[in-house]
């Protein structure tokens, strides 16, 4: 009896002690994704007063790029510790591929080599950037099993036109599209292979990267020939997001902007490069200290940081709003799923951390622009 109870006791410890350490390591990808976002910002900064031709810009630009690749890093921890919710927002193709390629390289292991590769600038596409990367990790793991002596990985990115065109060779359906293309050298599979090795399969199966293109407005194509290797094509809807660079003279830019943010670097941070923009920024470290600069100055905008994964967060933004009924909103956080349903109204933003300040300013703008 006593037996069963301890067993029972340790079963329910170990539940618990999974909870914590998501709950855990939640908290870490949210301090860690403001730290990121600091030295993103820092160095985005710094940038903006070096001259076009200096000789120091390469080190900030590898500064930043190193940053981009731990903030998806990050996303795909997290991605582990909170599997549900996703909110789809305008993704480079090319930096998403590029961002993953070392991690791929290590898993593939020292005698497959993996190379990325794209074809001139990019259009983004509306997509969630954790189900682009599980669609890599998914066809790369297809591709090693396919390499059993070694081989070549291309990891590549194109834009492509449909022509309107019908018939089995007409490629890609009409419209405008971002491919992403993932190529092997490997002993070639066929679709009933796939399919049946699916369960069996550490990458899951092509079926699995179809459903999941497919939810995302893309469609799929597979070429294979047995003993040449593999390609599969997955082609995203391209959109047009343009963020500016340079300061504007439109909407916006005399807009008075509360900045809500409990990190002291980060928000010292977003409020330098907020006002380079030529904005009056208000900052305070809680909902509760901007209260009281709500109702001395309405804002035009209202910037706040979800501190953590519950509900309740949202009340605060609520709270702000209706004091100031016209301003548009723009939250923050770590926690993805949660912030996306609390950016469900209209006239609400939501950008992940970590970001870059120029993600920030353009974001602002849009919304300023829309109103």
């Amino acid at each position: 009896m006593n037996g069963a109870f301890e067993l029972r006791s340790e079963t329910a410890s170990a539940t618990l002690s999974d909870e914590d350490v998501r709950r855990l390591a939640s908290g870490i990808a949210h301090d860690f994704n403001n730290l990121l976002s600091v030295v993103m910002g820092r160095a985005e900064l710094l940038l903006l007063e070096m001259p076009p031709d200096g000789s120091q810009r390469e080190h900030v630009e590898q500064v930043i790029r190193a940053g981009q690749r731990a903030a998806a890093l990050s996303r795909q921890l997290l991605a582990f510790t909170k599997p549900h919710g996703e909110r789809p927002t305008s993704v480079d193709l090319h930096v998403v591929s590029s961002s993953m390629r070392g991690m791929l390289q290590r898993m593939l292991g020292d005698d497959v080599h993996v190379e990325v590769r794209t074809e001139g600038p990019l259009p983004k596409v509306r997509a969630d950037a954790r189900r682009i990367e599980q669609a890599l990790v998914n066809l790369c793991v297809n591709a090693r099993e396919a390499l059993p002596s070694g081989g070549r990985v291309t990891i590549a990115t194109w834009v492509a036109s449909g022509s309107g065109a019908s018939g089995p060779e007409a490629w890609p359906p009409p419209g405008r599209w971002v491919v992403l293309c993932v190529e092997d050298t490997g002993v070639g599979t066929d679709d009933e292979t796939s399919s049946a090795d699916a369960a069996h399969s550490r990458g899951l199966g092509l079926a699995i990267v179809r459903r999941s293109v497919t939810q995302l407005g893309g469609v799929v194509r597979v070429r294979h020939e047995r003993g040449r290797g593999s390609t599969v094509e997955m082609c995203f809807p391209a959109i047009d997001v343009s963020i500016p660079h340079e300061r504007a003279t439109s909407a916006g830019e005399s807009a008075a902007i509360l900045l809500v943010e409990d990190d002291d670097m980060l928000r010292r941070t977003l409020a330098s490069a907020l006002r380079q923009q030529g904005w009056h920024v208000a900052t305070a470290c809680t909902p509760e200290e901007a209260i009281p600069l709500v109702a001395d100055t309405p804002p035009d905008v209202i910037v706040l940081d979800l501190t953590g994964p519950a509900s309740g967060t949202t009340g605060a933004a609520d709270r702000l709003r209706s004091m100031s009924p016209e301003a548009v909103v723009v939250l923050l956080s770590s926690y993805d799923a949660s912030a996306a349903q609390a950016a469900e109204p209209v006239g609400t933003a939501f950008l992940q951390k970590p970001f870059m300040p120029a993600q920030l300013t353009a974001t602002i703008r849009e919304m300023l622009e829309s109103r």
